[in-house]
């Protein structure tokens, strides 16, 4: 976690680091062209780079920074004059796995899928001309399924399945760095409370009567942090 965290900032510091080398341009005496209108409403679409970034920045068979660390790979603001603005994210995967077993002329299929969403409110306040803090409220749900088919002798199988779906949300926090007036980065933490229902199928077609199904629901308050990178474009 705290190399995670130690990554993102050194990544932000170095574009910052670059960008302070520019000398401040104006237009027309209305100040930086990079600095934001704040009378105007704008809209931001974000995408997670934390891979793309972890080339840069650590070794190539490394883990420590990936866009796993974050669930969402897509982001979108709407940031309203006063500085208020609503935002939501999206993000899953989605895996279909075929291997063949040797002992028997079947096949060993899992299946993987996963969605992440979120929607929220946050409210922005500016530090300099190039960096904004922002904090907010998220409501988040995901939900998913894991299945696997394994061949228990040449003509039987074992079907497996894991369905999983969670609601809840809590505050947010992040930072912002403008590298022009279009292009910025971002990375933020949150603290989410979450209710999670577990349900665990097992069944062998061919015997029916030994299918099972368990169920477990369970809370938990998990803390995220800036671990992965956004790469904002506003318009």
């Amino acid at each position: 976690m705290i190399k995670r965290t130690l990554l993102t900032l050194t990544a932000l510091s170095l574009f910052a680091f670059a960008q302070a080398q520019d000398s401040t341009r104006h237009r027309g005496g209305r100040g930086p062209m990079w600095e934001m209108d704040t009378d105007k409403t704008h809209h931001e679409l974000g995408i997670n780079v934390s891979g793309f970034i972890k080339t840069f920045i650590t070794p190539a068979n490394s883990t420590e920074l990936s866009a796993s660390a974050n669930n969402y790979l897509l982001s979108y603001k709407t940031i309203f004059k006063n500085g208020a603005a609503i935002r939501a994210g999206l993000g899953g995967n989605y895996s279909n796995k075929n291997q063949t077993e040797d002992n028997f002329t079947g096949t060993l299929n899992v299946r993987n899928s996963q969605v992440n969403a979120r929607v929220g409110a946050e409210w922005q306040f500016k530090l300099t001309r190039r960096w904004n803090f922002y904090t907010g409220l998220d409501f988040v749900y995901s939900g998913g399924t894991e299945r696997s088919e394994t061949p228990i002798d040449n003509i039987n199988k074992a079907i497996t399945e894991s369905k999983f779906s969670g609601m809840g949300g809590g505050p947010v926090v992040g930072i912002q760095f403008r590298l022009n007036k279009r292009i910025s980065l971002l990375a933020e933490g949150a603290l989410y409370a979450m209710a999670n229902k577990i349900t665990d199928r097992s069944s062998i077609p061919a015997f029916p009567g030994n299918d099972s199904k368990e169920v477990t629901n369970e809370f938990n308050i998990n803390f995220t942090g800036p671990q992965s990178i956004f790469l904002i474009i506003t318009f």
